[in-house]
Protein backbone atom coordinates (compact mmCIF):
# COMPACT_ATOMS: atom_id res chain seq x y z
CA UNK A 1 0.00 0.00 0.00
CA UNK A 2 0.76 3.50 -0.31
CA UNK A 3 2.10 5.48 -3.53
CA UNK A 4 5.78 3.79 -3.57
CA UNK A 5 3.76 0.57 -3.45
CA UNK A 6 0.45 1.18 -5.64
CA UNK A 7 -1.62 -1.50 -6.63
CA UNK A 8 0.56 -4.30 -4.62
CA UNK A 9 -0.36 -5.14 -0.90
CA UNK A 10 1.88 -7.59 1.15
CA UNK A 11 0.86 -9.65 3.93
CA UNK A 12 2.92 -10.71 7.30
CA UNK A 13 1.81 -13.90 9.33
CA UNK A 14 3.51 -14.26 12.78
CA UNK A 15 2.66 -17.20 15.46
CA UNK A 16 4.44 -16.32 18.41
CA UNK A 17 4.01 -20.14 19.84
CA UNK A 18 7.87 -21.69 18.73
CA UNK A 19 6.16 -24.91 17.15
CA UNK A 20 4.42 -22.38 14.56
CA UNK A 21 6.69 -19.30 14.37
CA UNK A 22 6.93 -18.30 10.86
CA UNK A 23 7.51 -15.07 8.69
CA UNK A 24 6.59 -14.83 5.22
CA UNK A 25 5.86 -11.95 2.66
CA UNK A 26 4.01 -12.02 -0.94
CA UNK A 27 2.05 -9.93 -3.15
CA UNK A 28 -1.94 -10.62 -3.13
CA UNK A 29 -1.82 -9.68 -6.88
CA UNK A 30 0.46 -7.59 -9.14
CA UNK A 31 -2.40 -6.03 -11.64
CA UNK A 32 -5.76 -4.54 -10.73
CA UNK A 33 -8.32 -2.25 -12.24
CA UNK A 34 -7.54 -0.18 -9.11
CA UNK A 35 -4.21 1.87 -8.55
CA UNK A 36 -4.78 2.05 -4.53
CA UNK A 37 -5.65 -0.50 -2.01
CA UNK A 38 -5.61 0.12 2.00
CA UNK A 39 -7.07 -2.05 5.27
CA UNK A 40 -6.52 -5.14 4.44
CA UNK A 41 -8.12 -8.34 6.29
CA UNK A 42 -6.99 -12.31 6.20
CA UNK A 43 -7.93 -14.95 7.47
CA UNK A 44 -7.54 -19.08 7.25
CA UNK A 45 -10.70 -21.15 6.34
CA UNK A 46 -10.90 -24.79 8.36
CA UNK A 47 -9.78 -26.46 4.96
CA UNK A 48 -6.67 -24.56 4.85
CA UNK A 49 -7.63 -21.91 2.34
CA UNK A 50 -6.73 -18.62 3.19
CA UNK A 51 -9.15 -15.61 2.52
CA UNK A 52 -8.03 -11.83 2.47
CA UNK A 53 -10.04 -9.00 1.60
CA UNK A 54 -8.78 -4.99 1.37
CA UNK A 55 -10.79 -1.75 -0.28
CA UNK A 56 -9.51 -0.75 -3.30
CA UNK A 57 -10.40 2.87 -5.01
CA UNK A 58 -8.28 5.57 -6.71
CA UNK A 59 -7.69 7.07 -3.16
CA UNK A 60 -8.96 7.17 0.25
CA UNK A 61 -12.30 8.58 0.64
CA UNK A 62 -12.75 8.09 -3.02
CA UNK A 63 -16.34 7.17 -3.64
CA UNK A 64 -15.19 4.81 -6.08
CA UNK A 65 -13.31 2.57 -3.16
CA UNK A 66 -15.03 -0.84 -3.54
CA UNK A 67 -14.11 -3.70 -1.40
CA UNK A 68 -11.91 -6.96 -3.46
CA UNK A 69 -11.60 -10.55 -2.21
CA UNK A 70 -8.34 -12.76 -3.09
CA UNK A 71 -8.13 -16.30 -1.94
CA UNK A 72 -5.74 -18.47 -2.06
CA UNK A 73 -6.36 -22.71 -1.91
CA UNK A 74 -4.72 -25.06 0.50
CA UNK A 75 -1.26 -25.80 -1.26
CA UNK A 76 -1.55 -23.12 -3.90
CA UNK A 77 1.51 -21.19 -4.79
CA UNK A 78 -0.68 -17.91 -6.05
CA UNK A 79 -3.71 -16.37 -5.12
CA UNK A 80 -6.94 -15.22 -7.19
CA UNK A 81 -6.70 -12.27 -8.92
CA UNK A 82 -8.76 -9.80 -6.79
CA UNK A 83 -12.76 -9.83 -6.83
CA UNK A 84 -15.58 -7.31 -6.32
CA UNK A 85 -17.48 -8.30 -3.45
CA UNK A 86 -18.86 -5.00 -2.26
CA UNK A 87 -19.21 -1.85 -4.37
CA UNK A 88 -21.32 0.34 -2.21
CA UNK A 89 -23.91 1.19 -5.07
CA UNK A 90 -27.86 0.69 -3.21
CA UNK A 91 -31.37 1.16 -5.41
CA UNK A 92 -33.03 4.07 -4.49
CA UNK A 93 -36.04 1.06 -3.88
CA UNK A 94 -33.90 -1.16 -1.49
CA UNK A 95 -34.85 -1.23 1.56
CA UNK A 96 -31.55 -1.32 3.06
CA UNK A 97 -30.41 2.01 1.79
CA UNK A 98 -31.92 4.26 4.45
CA UNK A 99 -30.20 1.75 6.97
CA UNK A 100 -26.88 2.17 5.14
CA UNK A 101 -26.93 5.97 5.51
CA UNK A 102 -28.05 6.38 1.69
CA UNK A 103 -29.56 9.57 0.90
CA UNK A 104 -28.75 12.27 -1.40
CA UNK A 105 -25.52 13.90 -0.26
CA UNK A 106 -24.57 10.09 -1.67
CA UNK A 107 -22.68 9.96 -4.82
CA UNK A 108 -25.31 9.23 -7.70
CA UNK A 109 -25.42 6.43 -9.72
CA UNK A 110 -27.40 7.27 -13.39
CA UNK A 111 -28.38 4.53 -16.36
CA UNK A 112 -27.02 5.47 -19.44
CA UNK A 113 -30.52 7.60 -20.24
CA UNK A 114 -29.10 9.67 -17.36
CA UNK A 115 -31.76 8.81 -15.06
CA UNK A 116 -30.69 8.38 -11.30
CA UNK A 117 -31.75 4.83 -10.48
CA UNK A 118 -29.39 4.65 -7.21
CA UNK A 119 -26.60 6.21 -4.95
CA UNK A 120 -23.73 4.82 -4.05
CA UNK A 121 -21.17 5.10 -0.70
CA UNK A 122 -17.42 4.35 -0.49
CA UNK A 123 -16.59 1.07 1.68
CA UNK A 124 -13.65 0.40 3.53
CA UNK A 125 -11.92 -1.18 6.17
CA UNK A 126 -13.44 -4.76 6.02
CA UNK A 127 -12.74 -7.06 7.87
CA UNK A 128 -13.06 -10.73 7.94
CA UNK A 129 -14.60 -13.45 10.33
CA UNK A 130 -14.49 -17.00 11.13
CA UNK A 131 -17.32 -18.39 12.89
CA UNK A 132 -16.09 -21.11 14.60
CA UNK A 133 -18.38 -24.22 12.10
CA UNK A 134 -20.18 -21.46 10.54
CA UNK A 135 -20.32 -18.52 7.73
CA UNK A 136 -17.32 -16.64 6.62
CA UNK A 137 -18.42 -13.02 7.71
CA UNK A 138 -16.97 -10.27 5.29
CA UNK A 139 -18.20 -6.56 7.65
CA UNK A 140 -17.69 -3.68 5.52
CA UNK A 141 -17.16 -0.11 7.07
CA UNK A 142 -19.43 2.25 4.61
CA UNK A 143 -18.22 6.02 5.77
CA UNK A 144 -19.57 9.26 4.33
CA UNK A 145 -20.36 12.20 6.67
CA UNK A 146 -18.38 11.07 9.68
CA UNK A 147 -21.41 8.29 9.85
CA UNK A 148 -20.61 4.67 10.17
CA UNK A 149 -22.24 1.74 8.82
CA UNK A 150 -21.78 -1.71 8.20
CA UNK A 151 -22.88 -4.78 6.17
CA UNK A 152 -22.35 -8.69 7.09
CA UNK A 153 -21.98 -10.94 3.58
CA UNK A 154 -21.76 -14.27 4.79
CA UNK A 155 -19.57 -16.51 2.30
CA UNK A 156 -21.60 -19.74 0.94
CA UNK A 157 -17.97 -22.25 0.97
CA UNK A 158 -19.90 -24.64 -1.82
CA UNK A 159 -20.27 -22.20 -4.30
CA UNK A 160 -17.22 -19.56 -3.26
CA UNK A 161 -20.22 -16.70 -3.25
CA UNK A 162 -21.54 -13.79 -0.69
CA UNK A 163 -24.84 -13.88 -0.18
CA UNK A 164 -27.18 -10.86 -0.14
CA UNK A 165 -25.82 -7.88 1.77
CA UNK A 166 -27.56 -7.39 5.40
CA UNK A 167 -27.13 -4.29 7.12
CA UNK A 168 -26.53 -4.21 10.74
CA UNK A 169 -29.09 -3.01 13.10
CA UNK A 170 -29.36 1.20 13.19
CA UNK A 171 -26.54 2.22 16.05
CA UNK A 172 -24.51 -0.75 15.57
CA UNK A 173 -21.18 -0.32 14.33
CA UNK A 174 -19.84 -3.79 14.26
CA UNK A 175 -16.06 -4.24 13.97
CA UNK A 176 -14.84 -0.90 12.40
CA UNK A 177 -10.92 -2.39 11.92
CA UNK A 178 -10.18 -5.42 13.77
CA UNK A 179 -11.42 -8.68 14.32
CA UNK A 180 -14.44 -9.46 16.85
CA UNK A 181 -13.76 -12.56 19.31
CA UNK A 182 -15.98 -15.33 19.44
CA UNK A 183 -16.76 -15.86 23.30
CA UNK A 184 -19.14 -18.41 24.86
CA UNK A 185 -21.39 -18.18 21.62
CA UNK A 186 -21.10 -14.72 21.26
CA UNK A 187 -19.48 -12.26 18.57
CA UNK A 188 -17.46 -9.24 20.62
CA UNK A 189 -16.91 -6.68 18.21
CA UNK A 190 -14.29 -3.88 18.69
CA UNK A 191 -15.57 -0.82 17.56
CA UNK A 192 -14.94 2.93 17.15
CA UNK A 193 -16.23 5.80 15.86
CA UNK A 194 -14.37 8.78 14.10
CA UNK A 195 -14.00 12.77 14.14
CA UNK A 196 -14.71 15.32 17.35
CA UNK A 197 -17.42 12.53 18.80
CA UNK A 198 -15.11 9.81 18.62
Amino acid sequence: EGKDRIGKISLQCRHTHPEYSYSKYEFLYKKASFPECHGATIVELKNGDLVASFFGGTKERNPDCCIWVCRKPKGSKEWTAPKLAADGVFSLKDSQAVLAGIDSTCTPVKDAKGTLIARRKACWNPVLFQIPGGDLILFINRFESERLDRMACPFTRRRKTWSKREALPKGFLGPIKNKPEYINGRIICPSSTEGSNG
